[in-house]
């Protein structure tokens, strides 16, 4: 019965999750293609692709508008820039396992929004497809040119081999036309978003000009949140000798949690699907139960125990996220560390005998333990400002005795409100 229970509030609350995952509106602007700035809130896909398509709210409007590169020139949202261009998409597979045994350029001609990484007189542009590949553009007059470059296999005394095809190094040379002293940087320049920045940068320094650096990725992204929500535990233990903690099933007991979360990103080195996730929270759990048992015709015991205690937790964990829609999914493992701070641990054992009733008083537990070690793992979903999980905390349990032995089951339901980053 209490799977079935605990099912259904999962149930529930990614249902819940679900339907507001994704409608975290940023404000932002579109320009028309009559070159009209509107301001509003807008949001699109998170995804490691540039986005497809946006959903634009005016102020004062009741409806959402939905925009294409065909149907606006360029849009902002927070420090991201992008415009909307007709350009080359190349598309051969960039993976080295796939590459392409021939030098032939394979490209299709397609409308996209391309972000801005560079804006001024000599601007850079990138475009992210589905599976991740960078491609970058130069904007000439208006006519955004693919900077061309190509992976492929060839093979040669029977052995095989990647070659390239960088005609982007003969393109930046004529596009810094003025420059000369450029010409053996953009010889060195690699074929990604830092080595072609830093290429750029040298144009501006050299030609004494200014550029506004749009899309700048930082070594580390830091996100803050609070959270808040239910946790669901339950303990049990063995022994021998101590039936009144043994023999009783102790409930599943939800409390109330609270704390905050530091989600760290590395952009320059994994992007946005990986990050390490970690949570500073207070928990807390609180059982009680009664055994009775029968000592003989004239006498019988009943044993009430009171175990609980309230904690402040670290988890440190791995995050892996899926963008999906407007919203992401996440997946967590890791540990959490539990020090606690406050404790109940009380028995109380009346004895009847006739008609007559003997107490006595104790620990139902000689002690219990002040730190905890345990494994977690979770799945969540967030939008920009807005998120939510579950979590499965499996430990060794709060007995301290070492002849008692206890293990310690938790569920946490929580709501998460980012207010940095």
């Amino acid at each position: 019965m209490v799977r079935i229970i605990l099912v259904f509030i999962f149930s529930v609350f990614i249902g819940v999750l679900a339907s507001f995952g994704g409608n975290d509106n940023i404000p932002g602007y579109i320009v028309t293609l009559q070159n009209d700035t509107i301001e509003g809130s807008l949001r699109f896909e998170n995804s490691i692709s540039n986005p497809i398509e946006l959903i634009f709210m005016p102020p004062g409007a009741s409806d959402e508008i939905i925009y294409s590169p065909h149907t606006i020139k360029e849009f902002g949202i927070g420090t991201e820039k992008y415009k909307s261009a007709i350009v080359k998409v190349e598309q051969s597979s960039n993976q080295t396992s796939n590459l392409s045994k021939s030098a032939q350029l394979s490209y299709i001609s397609d409308t996209v929004f391309l972000q801005v990484v560079i804006s001024g007189e000599r601007e850079l542009l990138l475009f992210v497809d589905e599976y991740g590949k960078n491609s970058f553009y130069i904007n000439n007059g208006g006519t955004f040119d693919w900077l061309v470059h190509k992976r492929y296999q060839i093979t040669e005394n029977e052995k095989s081999r990647i070659a390239y095809n960088n005609n982007y190094i003969g393109q930046l040379i004529i596009y810094f036309v003025g420059c000369p002293s450029i010409n053996q940087v953009i010889s060195n320049t690699s074929y990604n978003l830092s080595s072609l920045k830093k290429a750029f940068k040298y144009y501006y320094d050299c030609s004494n000009s200014d550029a506004e650096v749009v899309k700048e990725d930082p070594l580390i992204d830091l996100k803050l949140a609070a959270l808040a929500g239910l946790t669901i535990t339950k303990v049990s233990f063995s022994g021998v000798g101590v039936d009144y903690l043994t023999a009783v099933q102790y409930p599943w007991v939800p409390m109330v949690t609270a704390g905050v979360s530091a989600d760290l990103f590395f952009p320059k080195t994994f992007g946005n699907r990986w990050s390490l996730n970690n949570e500073l929270l207070v928990v807390s759990y609180g059982v009680k139960a009664t055994y009775d048992e029968l000592i003989n015709s004239n006498s019988r015991r009943s044993t009430q125990t009171h175990i609980g205690s309230t904690y402040v937790k670290l988890a440190n964990m791995f995050r892996a996220n899926f963008s999906i829609n407007y919203s992401s999914i996440f997946l967590d493992i890791g540990v959490i560390n539990g020090f606690a701070f406050a404790s109940e641990n009380t028995m109380k054992e009346t004895t009847y005998v006739g008609m007559k009733e003997y107490y006595e008083e104790g620990k139902a537990i000689s002690s219990l333990k002040k730190y905890e070690l345990s494994m977690l793992f979770g799945i969540g979903i967030h939008g920009k400002k807005l998120s939510g999980m579950i979590r499965y905390e499996i430990g060794g349990g709060v007995s301290g005795d070492p002849d008692i032995d206890s293990s310690m089951s938790r569920f946490y339901f929580q709501l998460g409100y980012r207010f940095l980053n």
